[in-house]
């Protein structure tokens, strides 16, 4: 039984596939959501946009049979969620990064466990391990962005994580991951060069937060500049 699932959900997901064409439909929607976070000012801004991308690159990799992807970018999902509320006490609390690295490092062993069977039919090999951990270090580094107090060093660290989704997506051949990945990197440059190395630039502008009480006036005074 397991067995005959198991390969309905390959076909279904198969290359070509009308389900992996829209697949790459949806994750060219999520490149386009993730690209245009890097050119927010504030940190709300971009979590709002990551937050809609990784909501729809999940489903693009589930839909690809990618499942390491799809389990990550639910993890990615929740974390931009508590993320966006930087500022107020509870999701200030530094048990969350640590939560969300957690889950990641579980996800990797899980993936060698419970989803064995389904992630490698004809057995596990060497290089599977350092294949499946991209996602994961990619996933860890983009924690400690999103918990940045500079908008400057969130992109900076972003510009980090990128390469290691963009080997995850090749080995995986996803192409709206592959495309996704090498626009978010140059429009990490370019919200760099545009936001970070402009002459006469504000400190203040770049500052995420300085404390919770203040967070929450400048969330109110900046909420029509975040788009």
């Amino acid at each position: 039984m397991d067995s005959l699932l198991l390969l309905s959900y390959a076909e279904l997901t198969a290359q070509g596939s009308p389900i992996w064409w829209i697949a790459q439909v949806l994750g060219i929607i999520g490149m386009v959501f993730n690209a245009l976070s890097y050119q927010c000012k504030k940190q709300r801004g971009i979590l709002t946009m990551q937050l809609i991308s990784s909501c729809i690159f999940m489903t693009h990799f589930f839909l690809l049979g990618a499942l390491t992807g799809a389990i990550l970018n639910g993890i990615s999902l929740f974390r931009a969620g508590v993320f966006r509320f930087r500022g107020k006490k509870w999701a200030d609390n530094v048990l969350w990064p640590c939560l969300f690295i957690c889950l990641s490092c579980l996800t990797y062993v899980f993936n060698f466990t419970i989803f064995k069977t389904t992630l490698f039919p004809n057995g596990v090999k060497i290089a599977d391990y350092f294949i499946e951990v991209l996602p994961v270090i990619g996933l860890t580094i983009t924690t400690f962005a999103m918990r940045a107090r500079h908008a400057s060093v969130a992109r900076k660290l972003s510009l980090i994580n990128s390469p290691f989704w963009l080997t995850y997506n090749l080995i995986n051949i996803s192409i709206a991951g592959i495309l996704g990945e090498a626009f978010g990197i140059i429009s990490i440059i370019t919200g760099m060069i545009r936001l970070d190395f402009k002459k006469g630039k504000n400190v203040d502008e770049d500052l995420i937060y300085r404390d919770s009480a203040l967070a929450n006036d400048e969330v109110v005074k900046d909420s029509t500049n975040n788009a």
